[in-house]
């Protein structure tokens, strides 16, 4: 919630206790009223019954007024957060889409990936979340991938990537640092280029 909401809320709130005291000044000043002539009694009435009214009056419309800004509060935070599910629905139909291997890490640990990267490498989804980037990679390639993502670099690289088996091949990558659900996240894409390398040999 915005600062300044909480701040006219809050204010809000001491503004009806205050009022709610003043009521119960005017209830008490009305016990007094038998100690005054007539006169006097119906004039103090007719104070007293008009602050009462403007009292209930303001502590209506303040009420109604923290209940609207509540009311926006809640609404705001509800289409953030189906904005953000509806983000999260189009990157996973699109990643799903694509031929190429999807891969959302941090600091190498995999977050979330496409059923193509776990095909790539010969595992299920469910298998590689959580898994780490030298699961993947030979150590030589690691140590590259690593570099390349701290620097931010963002074209097309060669590295060997390691199948569930243990057999190598070669991997084309390109990544791209992203924010992923509030955080900082290297998004990578790989293709298996193995086919690229037996045309070149036949060539």
């Amino acid at each position: 919630m915005k600062r300044h909401q909480c701040k006219f809320i809050s204010t809000g709130f001491a503004f009806i206790l205050l009022i709610l005291l003043g009521v119960g000044w005017a209830y008490y000043r009305i016990q007094q009223l038998s100690f005054l002539s007539i006169e006097q009694s119906a004039i103090q009435s007719h104070i007293i019954f008009i602050f009462a009214l403007v009292a209930f009056t303001l502590s209506f419309v303040l009420l109604c007024l923290m209940y609207y800004l509540l009311k926006c509060q809640i609404s705001g935070r509800q289409q953030a957060q189906q904005a953000l599910r509806e983000s999260e629905q189009r990157f996973q139909f699109l990643t799903e889409a694509t031929f190429e291997g999807i891969v959302v890490h941090s600091m190498g640990k995999v977050i979330d990936a496409n059923q193509s990267f776990a095909k790539l490498f010969g595992y299920e989804t469910h298998e590689v979340i959580g898994m780490s980037a030298k699961d993947f990679l030979t150590p030589e390639s690691l140590a590259l991938v690593m570099e390349k993502t701290v620097s931010g670099y963002e074209k097309p690289y060669e590295v060997t990537g390691v199948k569930k088996d243990g057999t190598t091949f070669p991997l084309e990558v390109v990544g791209k640092n992203s924010i992923y659900q509030g955080r900082v996240v290297r998004v990578s894409a790989g293709r298996d280029i193995t086919e690229r390398g037996v045309f070149h040999t036949k060539s």
